[in-house]
Order: C-alpha cells, then sequence, then structure tokens
C-alpha cells in the first residue's frame, strides 16, 4: 500500500548554534549547556549520581545525549541546512516581483530556475517537497507566458503531483496562468518503464508517493519527477530527473551519515573511546540538543579515593578544555561537583575531546586505598600545619593549569568539598 508523504517546513527544527568561548579567562555561562557521563573503567560513583550533581551545579541538561537523540530522531536539522530555504525563497521572491511588476519573464524564470535548483537540495528535509513544488508552481507559469508550452507542461504537473493540495484560482494567479495549470494537469503523458537503484536497498519517495524500496521498476510519465532515497545510517537525498522513451534507469547514491553514527553508540563517549569518534558524539549532541556547551564528566579512584575529571566542550571542531580533576572525599560529590563547574568555567577552549582516552578513565584504579596511591591526598585535612599549605599550593596551582595547561589537573582543598 502506498502512502502519501508530507511536510511541512515548520516540522523541520531549526537549530540556533550559539556557543560561547570564555575570553581572558572569565567564567562562561551558557544559555545552554549538558552535562553527558563517560563510564570510567572503574568508577567511583555512579553514572546518574554524577550527572545529577553536575548537572545541578552547572544549572544544565541532566542527560544531554538522550535529549539529542529525541530531536534527531523527530526530524530536527541543523540551522546551517535550513539556511538553504531561505536562498530559495529570496530567488523565488526577486523572480516572481520580475514577472509581475517589470513584467520580465526572461529574468523571472532564470530566477526561479536557480530557485528550483538549489530547493533540490532540500528534497529530502522537512518542508523541501512542499519548496520545490511551489517554484516549479511559479516556474511553469512564467514558462507558459514564454510560450514554452512542452516545459511549462512538465513543470506544473510536476508541482501539482507533489503538493496536490495547492489551489491554483484566479484569486492569486492571472486566467491565464490558470488555464494553462488547468491544461497542464488534465492532460496525460506517455509512460515510460524505469528502474530505480539506491545504495542499501532505500526506501523510495517518488512524487510525494511511498514507492518501496530500491531496486524498483516502476512506470512513470514522460517528463519531471523527483526521488528521494533513504536508509538507516546514510543521507537521505532527493533528486529531480528528466524521463523521456529512451530512459531506463534512476541511480541515487546515498552518503554514509557524517556524526550519525556515534551519536547512537554508547561506545562512542565510553571508555578508551577514540578521540574522532568522541568529538562525532559530541559535535551531534551540542547540534541536536542545541546545546552551547557540554560538560563532559567521568567518576574515577584516585589514590584510594573518588574523584571528577571533567571537560568543556563547544561546537568549535569540537573544542575542549584540558581535562581537569577534582578529588573528593566519600560524600562529597555535590560539592566537588561544583568546583569542577567553576574551574571548567575559568578555563580556556583549546583542546580535542579527549577524556574518553584518558588513562585515569580507560584503565582506572582501584578503590579503598588499594592500588599503592598516595593515601594521605584523599585525608580531608592532610596531617595539620604545613600540610594545609601544600593544600592551597595545589589548589591555587590548579586554576593556573585549568587556565593554559593540558596537564590533568588535581585539586585538593577540603573546603571545598564538605556539603
Amino acid at each position: 500500500m502506498v502512502q502519501r508523504t508530507r511536510g511541512s517546513l515548520a516540522a523541520g527544527c531549526a537549530l540556533a548554534l550559539g556557543a560561547t568561548v570564555g575570553a581572558g579567562g572569565e567564567p562562561v555561562h551558557a544559555d545552554g549547556a549538558g552535562v553527558v557521563v563517560v563510564p570510567a573503567a572503574r568508577s567511583a560513583a555512579t553514572a546518574a549520581d554524577v550527572a545529577r550533581a553536575v548537572a545541578t551545579a552547572a544549572g544544565a541538561d541532566a542527560d544531554a545525549v538522550m535529549r539529542a537523540r529525541r530531536a534527531r530522531a523527530d526530524g530536527a536539522v541543523p540551522a546551517n541546512e535550513l539556511a538553504g530555504f531561505a536562498q530559495v525563497a529570496r530567488l523565488e521572491a526577486e523572480g516572481w516581483r520580475a514577472y509581475l511588476v517589470t513584467v520580465d519573464a526572461e529574468f523571472a524564470a532564470s530566477r526561479l530556475a536557480s530557485a528550483r535548483s538549489l530547493a533540490e537540495a532540500l528534497l529530502a528535509l522537512p518542508g523541501g517537497v512542499e519548496a520545490y513544488a511551489e517554484v516549479s508552481l511559479r516556474l511553469g507559469l512564467v514558462l507558459a507566458h514564454l510560450g514554452r508550452r512542452d516545459d511549462a507542461a512538465e513543470t506544473l504537473r510536476l508541482a501539482r503531483a507533489l503538493d496536490p493540495d495547492r489551489t491554483v484560482t484566479t484569486s492569486e494567479f492571472s486566467p491565464d496562468g490558470v488555464a494553462a495549470f488547468e491544461a497542464a494537469i488534465a492532460a496525460v503523458a506517455p509512460a515510460v518503464t524505469v528502474t530505480v537503484n539506491a545504495t542499501a536497498r532505500a526506501a523510495l519517495t517518488i512524487d510525494g508517493i511511498d514507492a518501496g524500496r530500491a531496486p524498483l521498476t516502476v512506470s512513470l510519465g514522460h517528463g519531471q519527477h523527483v526521488v528521494i532515497a533513504r536508509a538507516p545510517g546514510r543521507v537521505a537525498r532527493g533528486v529531480a530527473v528528466s524521463l523521456r522513451a529512451d530512459s531506463r534507469t534512476v541511480d541515487i547514491a546515498l552518503e554514509a551519515a557524517p556524526g550519525g553514527g556515534p551519536l547512537e553508540r554508547n561506545a562512542a563517549l565510553g571508555a578508551g573511546a577514540g578521540e574522532a569518534e568522541a568529538s562525532a558524539a559530541v559535535a551531534d549532541t551540542l547540534v541536536y540538543a542545541e546545546l552551547d556547551e557540554l560538560l563532559v564528566v567521568a567518576s574515577v579512584f584516585r589514590g584510594g579515593g573518588p574523584a571528577l575529571l571533567g571537560q568543556r566542550c563547544v561546537l568549535a571542531r569540537p573544542a575542549c578544555t584540558a581535562v581537569v580533576e577534582i578529588g573528593h572525599v566519600d560524600g562529597g560529590l555535590d560539592a566537588a561537583a561544583r568546583t569542577l563547574v567553576e574551574r571548567l568555567g575559568h578555563a580556556s577552549v583549546r583542546y580535542g575531546v579527549i577524556l574518553a582516552l584518558d588513562p585515569r578513565v580507560a584503565r582506572g584504579e582501584r578503590g579503598g586505598g588499594g592500588g599503592g596511591g598516595c593515601g594521605w591526598c584523599r585525608n580531608p585535612w592532610l596531617l595539620s600545619g604545613g600540610g594545609v599549605v601544600v593544600a592551597a599550593a595545589i589548589t591555587a596551582t590548579a586554576i593556573a593549569l585549568t587556565r593554559d595547561d593540558p596537564v590533568p589537573v588535581v585539586t585538593v582543598d577540603p573546603g571545598d568539598f564538605t556539603d
């Protein structure tokens, strides 16, 4: 059973991206922030507890990845892709104005043809078919005015096939234009049988009708048609084709979806994940969850006690801070999260997404003082006297390193971690 595929531009989701980068060492306060927890090889706290603590401290979304996945599943489209609609609308308006106001039909046809060429790249997006149909309608009417009857008829029939609910009456168009439209859709074009091939047995939509999976042999009328192919893990693509008596095949190659896989794979941000895959997952999360920044964090053991590690990432490349480490005592997760968020807010973003590959995350240490680490480092009061001075010195050094140095930071300050 075939089913007409309908969409509208309003169904698309324009994702406005305003990634903010701290300047001059000042803290960054994002309009939208999210949290992603990298499950370490040996975690000191559950992912849910870490996400809650960091999200509360930062005023952020505690499950940014899930938010991004839902948005993409609902058909969200990044703003840079939707910018094509504005270009099409501008050219369409220029062309139609030339036809109505300056009565320069040749210039109008040129502008509308350019608009339709740009609209072809939008066919697979929500509202793309309707945009292509509207430009085709106006182009067909201008071509009819120029006396190019055959081209006009093909273009007008395609406009009707793509958007059959679009009314064409004298309340909007000239009587001659309406007559040309009605004559075009009343005519029956000779049929031709073609086979549509597409990558990965893609699902095919032909002239707005769900037609089946490639390879598919169908009978279509001579003239213009629109075929859209979609397949999991591939970038959907729409093409405009012109069929004649000798046409035999329509071939559509679909590229692998860039960054599409990592967002769906938990392992992309798991312990030991490569920088390229982690970067793709972070970039997609920032885009589809509409976030200015993402806090990528992990809970680990260091020197026998718990610690938080984290990076703050924005969309450029994406770019992240150095990995910051905040050690804390048992029960001090919330306070450690506040300190981590504060330190990350002051840090510059000039590194990659490297937390998942960090040895402290990928391999980890055992907790409970086992592992031969520095047990006294986790004593909330160190020893006495000079020990407090050491803690203060480490804290001061941590701030400086976080600003400019990729070396992971250790902060030890008992006052920070008592709720």
